[in-house]
Order: structure tokens, then C-alpha cells, then sequence
């Protein structure tokens, strides 16, 4: 995945910041200077501006770099590996750095990229092993579930008499649970754990 502002899309963004801050008076001069198309340039100023949009050229990363940012949360979050802040701090850090901005980000960060992007959240990570994530995939559940109605009619055991039973041991180098990133539809994340356990 490119999270980089190709170059047509940083003259565009410039040329808008100039025209929009009173540099330039012709849509046509400005367009021209910065080698972006007049149709363009226009179509854009025309657009409705959304209060984040409004505010893009105070942040260090674009518009479109956050969305890819908070695209990739998302992800992660659902293969059950949510990103822990300082992880998401990192992912910013190298699309800051694609474009040549090499300096660290600021300490309230995450806090104003949570603001500006209300579909991710910080959540509590719940371990959970791997075995279970790898096996709670739909195929798997139906030929579990196809197999012990097989034997539960074979055996004619009834319902009543069927016990849930888990053995689990305690996964070694695993921490407690964690604050990660993840979708705010949610109130815990799932992460997953090393296989080994004893």
C-alpha cells in the first residue's frame, strides 16, 4: 500500500492553500504556476469544504494519508492485531517520513488523531489464543458443529446432558491486557496471543 501523496496531488493541495489564502486572484494564473489543471483547481474550490478538510494544512499528515492510517487500524484490528499506540505513532511516523518530514510527532498525538477520525477509538485488547482466532472461521464452526450433531444423534445424547468444558494453561511471555487502536463500534478488541502455552 502507497500512503504517499503522489506529486499531482501535492501541487494541487499547495495551489488550493495559495489560492484560498489570497496570493493568487486568477484561478487560471495559479493553476498554471503550480501545473495543475485550471478545470481542476476550479472543481475543487467549488467543492463544500468539511471542518477537517478545512484544517488539513494545519496537520503534518494529508486528508488521505489519515484515511489510510485509520483504513489500516481497521484491518489490523479485524485480523486481531490491533495496533497499540505507539505502534499507530510508528506507521504515521514513515508516511511523515515518505514525504520528507522527519520530525517526531507530538506527544498528544494519538489524542487528535482519535478527534479528527471518530470511527477508531483506544479499546482494551483482550488476549486471546491463536489456536481460537485461526479456528473461528466460518468453515471450521459449520464442520465442528455438523460433526458433534453426527455424533449426539448416533449417540442419542440429549441437550441436557451436554457440558461446555475449556482447559486452557496460561501463555508464557504473554502480557495482560493492552491499549490498542481499533474500531469504535466495539468495547474490546481481540489480540492474538502466542500458540505456546503451558
Amino acid at each position: 500500500m502507497d500512503y504517499r501523496l503522489d506529486k499531482r496531488d501535492s501541487q494541487l493541495i499547495q495551489a488550493l492553500s495559495a489560492y484560498k489564502s489570497g496570493i493568487y486572484t486568477s484561478i487560471r494564473a495559479c493553476a498554471e504556476d503550480f501545473g495543475v489543471a485550471r478545470s481542476t483547481l476550479q472543481e475543487q474550490l467549488q467543492k463544500p469544504t468539511t471542518a477537517s478538510l478545512g484544517q488539513e494544512h494545519r496537520q503534518r499528515l494529508s486528508f488521505r494519508q489519515e484515511k489510510w492510517l485509520v483504513n489500516w487500524i481497521l484491518d489490523e484490528d479485524n485480523r486481531a492485531f490491533p495496533p497499540s499506540h505507539a505502534r499507530a505513532r510508528e506507521m504515521a511516523t514513515r508516511c511523515l517520513a515518505q514525504n520528507g518530514d522527519f520530525q517526531p510527532l507530538g506527544k498528544k498525538w494519538v489524542d487528535g488523531f482519535r478527534r479528527r477520525n471518530p470511527e477508531v477509538t483506544t479499546l482494551i485488547g483482550k488476549r486471546i489464543d491463536s489456536a481460537r482466532i485461526e479456528g473461528a472461521i466460518p468453515e471450521k464452526m459449520t464442520a465442528y458443529f455438523e460433526r458433534l450433531k453426527r455424533v449426539t444423534d448416533d449417540l442419542k445424547i440429549q441437550t441436557c446432558n451436554t457440558y461446555n468444558m475449556d482447559e486452557t494453561g496460561t501463555a508464557i511471555g504473554a502480557s495482560a491486557n493492552t491499549a490498542v487502536l481499533g474500531s469504535s463500534v466495539k468495547k474490546t478488541a481481540r489480540v492474538k496471543a502466542p500458540g505456546d502455552r503451558e
